[in-house]
């Protein structure tokens, strides 16, 4: 394995083992506007929470803290991992369009800005022309990856991200890290449950748990009964199991 893709998983560890995702669950009747709110007061969350359980019982950051020099000089430069090393839970916030105002303004507020590029059309360029809007805002910015190649995360690092977040694990074929990882994501409650939970059964069929593997495929589908993905994967769970 690369020196960068080394780099690489041990910046998608320590950032699953101290996430914070800001989204919440959509509001009933499928809204996020007031009209969903019923009869709580303005300014209260939709749903979800700022506050899940630890990804990992040894607390926020532990492998920000084994993976560092304790000589190391502070405070550090990426608020993210400053943060963790300080045992602070961490929060983020994501973009997934071009909006330098939104990005100079919420990177004061979070310890790291999400750039989304998986689920959105946002370029590299896009991303670059934001940070270099306001390149000491504050937040870490991190980039959710399109796709696992060694080029595409040279560009994300090239541009100036300090944090990487994709299925990197799982392109190369470390299901068991993978389960790990997605495991993480889905206690985190994130705005794509069934997306979270459709890659944690991939990874358990990966590593060879079809029994595992279904309880993640049902749970995606309670979540988004249309997901096509997990409707597929079901039924090749279900054939398997006849046939053996």
């Amino acid at each position: 394995m690369s020196q960068l893709g080394r780099a690489v998983i041990v910046s998608l560890l320590a950032a699953a083992a101290g996430l914070t995702l800001s989204a919440q669950d959509p509001a009933p009747g499928g809204r996020q506007g007031g009209a969903g709110r019923g009869s709580q007061p303005p300014g209260t969350l939709v749903g979800g929470t700022l506050t899940p359980n630890k990804a990992d019982e040894r607390g926020w950051g532990w492998q920000v803290k084994a993976l560092m020099n304790p000589a190391t000089p502070r405070p550090l430069y990426n608020r993210a991992k400053e943060a963790l090393l300080s045992d602070r839970q961490i929060t983020s916030y994501t973009i997934s369009s071009f909006d330098p105002d939104l990005y100079c303004e919420v990177a004061k507020h979070f310890d790291f800005i999400w750039f989304e590029m998986q689920h959105s059309t946002m370029s590299y360029d896009e991303i670059r022309r934001m940070m270099n809007t306001c390149p000491k805002a504050g937040a870490a910015p991190f980039v959710r990856m399109p796709d696992a190649f060694e080029s595409s995360i040279q560009k994300a690092t090239d541009i100036g991200a300090l944090g990487i977040i994709g299925d990197l694990l799982y392109a190369q074929k470390q299901y068991d890290g993978a389960v790990r990882e997605y495991n993480a994501l889905v206690a985190l409650n994130p705005l794509d449950k069934a997306g979270a939970e459709f890659s944690l059964a991939q990874a358990y069929l990966g590593a060879g748990k079809k029994d595992k593997a279904q309880e993640s495929v049902l749970a995606a589908l309670e979540t988004a009964p249309g997901y096509r993905p997990a409707q597929k994967l079901l039924l090749e769970l279900q054939g398997s199991s006849k046939t053996n």
